[in-house]
């Protein structure tokens, strides 16, 4: 199939079968995507680090608002992702605490506001020990 081939196609199939980018379920029950994509079925490996990449690009725009963000080494700044991905924006910033601490750079009082959380317990505490650990000493 050419390439102008396929775009007729796609073209075709938006058109006949709509695109949703939110979950939906069909007329016959089946939980839907996209282009009439059926989720029973899951999804590729190739189609969710897709996702990844674009939920990663979202944690990285929204923690580049914050100023100590862009000064953190590259360590620090991969656990503040990591623990902004898992919990979202709205949830981030109820770290008051440790965003207070950030601010001043105090990593240390960071850390330990991510430990002693309702999220630490939620999360398996290797994930979280590993973070608060990576934010405060800036190693690995």
């Amino acid at each position: 199939m050419t390439p102008q081939e396929h775009d007729r196609l796609v073209q075709q199939l938006v058109l006949h079968e709509g695109e949703s980018l939110t979950v939906y379920t069909d007329t016959v029950g089946v939980m839907t995507i996209g282009v009439g994509h059926n989720l029973r079925n899951g999804i590729s490996q190739r189609v969710s680090r897709v996702m990844l990449d674009e939920d990663i690009d979202e944690a990285v725009q929204d923690l580049a608002r914050f100023k100590w963000f862009g000064v953190m080494n590259s360590v620090r700044q991969r656990a503040m992702i990591d623990f902004r991905f898992n919990l979202g924006p709205t949830k981030f910033r109820e770290f008051v605490g440790m965003l207070a601490a950030l601010d001043r750079d105090d990593y240390t009082e960071a850390a330990k506001h991510m430990l002693h959380s309702h999220w630490a317990a939620q999360v398996k505490s290797r994930r979280a020990v590993k973070l608060a650990r990576m934010v405060e000493t800036g190693t690995e």
